[in-house]
């Protein structure tokens, strides 16, 4: 158990004893079960999106397996959830169907439902999911789920096809707000404007989404030439319309996946010597105009029959074939490769998922789970406690009213004593409406002291990957000292000040205020490792003075 999982633990179980003698014990003795049961399951990554972004395609490429469904129509698209499984599991995926059954079924069950004939859409409608176990050490911990999509184009005249889209639009936005991070795909940007475009994805994430926890992938930048030359700036358009997301990586799924099965360098080099063989007027006109290339027309002044050029592309989509062919005859192999790497976007990609989700995998799941105790907590707070407060109140005045009444009685004499006692046992303790406003908001206090607590976290983890790369502005002795109190080895006091035996408030305010003097220097990146030392120095100062206070 990591030390960020005890501190998620110690926190439902903490909220548990505060609120064990309210109204609602019994759904927060279950509520804390579940959540507490969550911790222990692998962090869900949603890949989330309009129908036809890419998400299938995207998975494909990023596991290196052609396992999703992917289709050039309008297809059903049957929520999938990519689990880790040993290579035997690998060969059978689990169909939860809709009527409670389970079955086995073969790969070509998964990557063949898909379409929008009757016969399709009458097989989708009755399935509920689909599990597929890859055996890929990134899913060791993490479960990605490919979402069916919102905005779903199928025929909407057809019954069945209407009922499919509005369960695949409640499925997406259900997975994509429960899951511990979000991969959310942008299809070509032209679809849609940018109004239109941030009101989807608010839509979709219910506002749930944080930098700390959703990456935006525009994916098929390789639809037209115009957006995959601005690939970056568009991203960074998007990027700057949607501060929930951390960043906006331009990607194509088809080019990696491409370049995955085309990526012996001697196969690349054969197809380069080939098309360099081919007269420049002539390769420019067949890879200028798909018709030219494919037709059975054979050019005099070309090597190669229309046949033989056809068995080139492999099935390659037309576009990444010709993007990758243009590259080849412009760059020598090596060079090519680097390039079209660098077109693909998956490199860097895999960077960034590496960074922001698989190795912080324990660090999203803790907070979502947090994050979901506080909403629940909430909830109580906004609605239920509202209602119990007025009853209380109610019952306080009906005591009041009671005994302004015997009040007027004459010659009821001892006696009105003992009955004004009797009402006010059987009412309640009069103190108990106050009691439970304090456990709850006792409650939803320690929450929140977690809640940031793993966001500063997660700052901490921004800062020593940057840290990691930067190089000349720090000392050695502050390097260390900054692995130390951004929790590299440990989050207890004793690891971030390095088991300094005295750890006292001046020592700590002489570290924050040094840190603070290095913010006029420092630049960036470094500023930000800067700041975050001296947030963090804040941080630990503020629990030491207030354990002493106590």
């Amino acid at each position: 158990m990591t030390q960020l999982e005890e501190m998620a633990r110690n926190c439902l179980v903490s909220i548990g004893n505060t609120l064990h003698q309210t109204p609602w014990a019994d759904e927060v003795k279950s509520t804390i079960k579940e959540l507490t049961a969550e911790l222990d399951k692998p962090c869900v990554i949603a890949v989330s999106g309009q129908v036809k972004a890419g998400k299938s395609t995207f998975v494909n490429a990023f596991l290196g397996m052609d396992l999703a469904k992917t289709g050039v129509k309008e297809t059903t698209a049957t929520l999938t959830y990519f689990k880790y499984g040993n290579k035997e599991q690998e060969k059978k995926p689990l169909c939860y169907w809709e009527n409670g059954k389970i079955t086995e079924e073969s790969l070509d069950f998964v990557r063949n439902l898909q379409g929008n004939d009757k016969e399709t859409l009458k097989l989708a409608a009755a399935v509920s999911h689909i599990e597929v176990y890859v055996n890929h050490p990134k899913l060791r911990d993490v479960t990605i789920v490919d979402t069916p999509g919102t905005g779903s184009m199928i025929d909407v005249h057809e019954k069945k096809a209407k009922e499919l889209s509005s369960r695949y639009n409640e499925q997406t936005q259900r997975l994509t707000r429960q899951a511990d991070a979000v991969i959310y795909l942008i299809g070509y940007v032209g679809k849609m404007n940018d109004l239109e475009f941030v009101a989807e994805f608010k839509r979709i994430s219910g506002g749930l989404a944080r930098p700390m926890n959703a990456v935006g992938v525009m994916a098929k930048i390789d639809k037209s030439d115009s957006v995959l030359r601005k690939r970056n700036e568009f991203a960074v358009k998007i990027a700057s319309g949607i501060p929930e997301l951390n960043t906006v990586i331009p990607v194509s799924a088809l080019l990696e996946k491409s370049l995955s099965e085309m990526i012996n360098v001697e196969c690349l080099e054969a197809l380069r010597n080939r098309l360099l063989s081919i007269p420049e007027e002539t390769r420019h006109e067949l890879l200028d105009v798909r018709e030219y290339f494919d037709e059975d027309q054979d050019y005099e002044d070309c090597p190669y029959s229309a046949q033989e050029r056809k068995a080139w592309r492999k099935g390659i989509e037309w576009k990444v074939f010709q993007l990758i062919a243009k590259t080849l005859v412009q760059y020598d192999t090596e060079k090519a490769v680097s390039v079209l790497r660098r077109y693909s976007g998956f490199d860097e990609l895999r960077d960034i998922l590496e960074l922001h989700f698989f190795q912080r995998s324990r660090l999203l799941k803790c907070y979502h789970v947090i994050s979901q105790l506080s909403n629940f907590l909430h909830s109580i707070k906004n609605d239920q406690f509202f209602e119990f407060e007025y009853a209380c109140n109610q019952e306080s005045k009906d005591v009041e009213r009671y005994v302004a009444f015997l009040d007027r009685i004459e010659d009821v004499g001892e006696i009105r004593d003992e009955i004004i006692r009797y009402i006010r046992k059987k009412s309640g303790d009069e103190q108990y409406c106050v009691a439970v406003q304090d456990s709850l908001m006792n409650a939803l206090n320690k929450v929140e002291i977690v809640q940031e607590e793993l966001e500063v976290c997660n700052n901490d983890f921004n800062a020593l990957q940057m840290l990691s790369d930067n190089d000349g502005f720090f000392s050695n002795q502050e390097r260390i000292e900054l692995q130390n109190v951004f929790g590299q080895y440990g989050l207890s006091l004793e690891n971030r000040t390095g088991h300094v035996e005295d750890v006292s408030e001046q020592l700590l305010k002489q570290r924050q205020l040094y840190w603070q003097s290095k913010e006029y220097s420092a630049r960036g990146n470094t500023l930000t490792i800067v700041e975050q030392a001296v947030a963090r120095y804040s941080r630990i100062y503020a629990n030491v003075r207030s354990s002493e206070l106590l």
